[in-house]
């Protein structure tokens, strides 16, 4: 959680916590003060899971005996305004609708002030909070950055791979992998890209796979010693194969 920003409602103290992405949360017992619960904790254990939850409480909040506060977010104070009995509730939703979510919207934060506040005292605490927004952005702008510095080299590879011309035989390929020959024909047999015919040594595309556009079975002839023709079978990677072959076992290799 990042800041507590306190409302006055009737006289009676609201305070609101905005986390990192400046979405507020609302403090249980000072709602239920407002909507007249009696008992606080039967009307939250109606609430979803994803409406609440408990937090150590931060300094300047002003909470029960022990440290922990629950906190509850939009949908759940909704959740608890429906069920209050109160004619306050309709003008506390109007109130949190229209003056709470919009001022913590538009300055990315409540500027609380008070009367006894000079016009310069109010100037500097809404610049302060200005510039903790602008720090806020710059820093996630700064991660952001970072996050594609580290991408970019994995990237470019793989776009090297992608617009190659032509096919690559396995030995080939698995050079662009990184991978032993014998480790990149395994993978493929166990994942169904390749097989072998029984009783021959010769290693085919699965038909799918052509079709795909990711193998290719090259054929080709020669001339044995008794001057007949034999074939060569011979299994080769597109670039889109090879593309696709590293997005997999990247991925295998995380799920490990």
């Amino acid at each position: 959680m990042k800041e507590l920003i306190p409302f006055q409602f009737e006289g009676k103290e609201i305070q609101v916590i905005t986390d990192e992405k400046g979405d507020p949360w609302f403090v249980a017992k000072d709602v239920c003060a407002v909507l007249g619960f009696g008992n606080p904790y039967s009307s939250l254990a109606l609430l979803e899971d994803d409406e609440k939850q408990t937090i150590h409480s931060v300094e300047g909040l002003t909470s029960s005996r022990n440290s922990n506060v629950v906190i509850i977010n939009e949908p759940g104070l909704y959740s608890l305004i429906l069920r209050s009995r109160k004619p306050e509730a309709k003008v506390f939703k109007k109130w949190v609708t229209h003056d709470v979510l919009p001022a913590i919207r538009k300055t990315g934060g409540y500027i609380h002030t008070t009367p006894e506040m000079s016009d310069d005292e109010i100037m500097a605490k809404a610049l302060l909070v200005a510039h903790q927004k602008i720090a806020d952005r710059e820093r996630r702008l700064s991660e952001v950055e970072a996050e594609v510095v580290a991408m970019q080299p994995k990237v470019e590879a793989l776009g090297r791979i992608a617009d190659a011309d032509g096919s690559a035989c396995l030995t080939d390929a698995a050079k662009v992998l990184q991978l032993r020959r014998i480790d990149l024909i395994s993978w493929m047999v166990t994942h169904g890209w390749v097989y072998r015919r029984p009783g021959c040594q010769h290693i085919l595309g699965y038909q799918e796979k052509i079709q795909q556009g990711v193998l290719t079975n090259k054929v080709s002839t020669y001339e044995k010693r008794d001057g007949s023709e034999g074939c060569s079978y011979q299994v080769r990677v597109t670039a889109k194969g090879l593309t696709r072959l590293a997005q997999l076992m990247a991925s295998c290799l995380q799920a490990a």
